[in-house]
């Protein structure tokens, strides 16, 4: 898919200080972080590019690889000026932001990756089996996304129907009132629909790498990388591979927290990242 770069859907949160780039989960809108936004204001100026299951007339099938994803953060960013920024992203977006780090130095000044998407081990032997058979689509998060519920009568059907889900368990409940407002949109037949679409969600975990690990080896950009403690996404051997390969990376791990650690604590998630470029040379 081709779109004049100017038309990529970004928000920008105002702000004081220092241009901080958020980058969004696979299924979160940049919505969805408001709470965490908020905690970041008072020291940051934040901005958000939307990626492509946001963009308008966007087709699943314009996604071959996630590293389009990174290119998309790279020339979004550098149409509108930026450079030696504050790159933070979370989930696919920490993926996004490691990929566009490795490919552009000077984009961003350092980096927060909050438990990125990256595979290894088992995980992403069997992954690349699946590719290469063609059968990503029977593995449980690509079949779950497009089984996806994605029609309600109203927003408080959405937030009750969520707020059931284990994996939305830990939410903060602030976090996930932002969630169902971003998340989802007034369909033309009545009643709500999800705004990032469950076909789209698929097609991102479908095409997830089997093997980060050149990217991690490329990163020059100091880095965190946190980890939640009980993430089933990030894992530990994971994480301390990711740490081995990226020189300028260190780690941190956040008990009592899981993979969507930045809606859960998203006070706690922005002192994270505020200590962190609190410990960078100066700009």
């Amino acid at each position: 898919m081709s779109i004049d770069i100017s038309q990529i859907p970004w928000t920008d949160w105002g702000g004081d200080g220092p241009v901080l780039h958020l980058a969004h989960a696979n299924g979160f809108p940049p919505g969805a972080y408001a709470r965490l936004v908020e905690s970041l204001l008072p020291r940051f100026h934040v901005v958000s590019m939307a990626q492509r299951p946001l963009w308008p007339g966007s087709d699943p099938r314009s996604l071959r690889d996630w590293n389009q994803l990174g290119r998309d953060l790279r020339d979004c960013l550098r149409h509108r000026g930026h450079e030696g920024i504050i790159g933070v992203g979370h989930s696919v977006g920490g993926a996004s932001t490691l990929i566009a780090a490795a490919r552009d130095p000077g984009l961003f000044r350092g980096v927060v990756l909050l438990d990125p998407t990256i595979l290894g081990g088992a995980r992403a032997f069997f992954w690349s089996i699946a590719k290469a058979l063609g059968q990503v689509h029977r593995v449980f998060v690509v079949r779950d996304a497009l089984n996806r519920r994605d029609r309600w009568a109203s927003r408080d059907e959405v937030r009750a129907s969520w707020a059931a889900k284990p994996v939305f368990a830990r939410l903060d409940p602030r976090c996930l009132g932002d969630y169902v407002q971003a998340g989802v949109v007034d369909h033309p037949e009545g009643g709500v629909t999800l705004r990032y679409s469950k076909a789209w969600e698929a097609r991102v975990f479908a095409t997830t790498p089997a093997c980060s690990w050149d990217w991690a080896r490329r990163l020059k950009t100091p880095a965190l990388v946190v980890r939640g403690a009980l993430s089933d996404t990030f894992l530990p051997g994971v994480a301390a591979r990711l740490g081995r390969l990226a020189p300028t990376a260190r780690l941190l791990e956040l008990e009592g927290s899981g993979h969507l650690f930045p809606l859960e604590a998203p006070e706690r998630t922005a002192g994270v990242v505020t200590d962190f470029v609190d410990s960078l040379p100066p700009a």
